[in-house]
């Protein structure tokens, strides 16, 4: 899937910005007046550049429909990984944000 086409021949810094934008307008178009929800599995892999747009749909006024669902092994997310930041973005800016953690496995 070509997320820059039809934008020309551009670096991997404007291509994601584009990305960006276009995951940002999509979510916000659908969400607008539907029910929008995302649920995003192994967050733990993602790295700070792919968290950024979703910390901004969960920060930002927009969409209005919006309900992010995401999953990630607590014990691969230190304090200093990016998706920890990320969540204490969130925690933050006041979102209404529900933690639920899986119990140990004890098998």
């Amino acid at each position: 899937m070509d997320l820059c086409g039809g934008e020309g021949k551009l670096d991997g810094w404007h291509c994601h910005k584009i990305a960006d934008r276009r995951l940002h307008r999509f979510c916000c178009s659908w969400a607008a007046e539907h029910p929008l929800v995302l649920f995003l599995d192994d967050l733990q892999w993602l790295d700070a550049a792919t968290l950024d747009p979703l910390e901004q749909l969960a920060i930002g006024q927009e969409p209005h429909h919006l309900l992010l669902i995401g999953a990630f092994r607590d014990n691969e997310v230190g304090p200093t990984h990016a998706l920890r930041r990320m969540l204490d973005a969130i925690h933050k800016a006041k979102v209404d944000v529900l933690d639920r953690a899986r119990p140990p496995d004890n098998r």
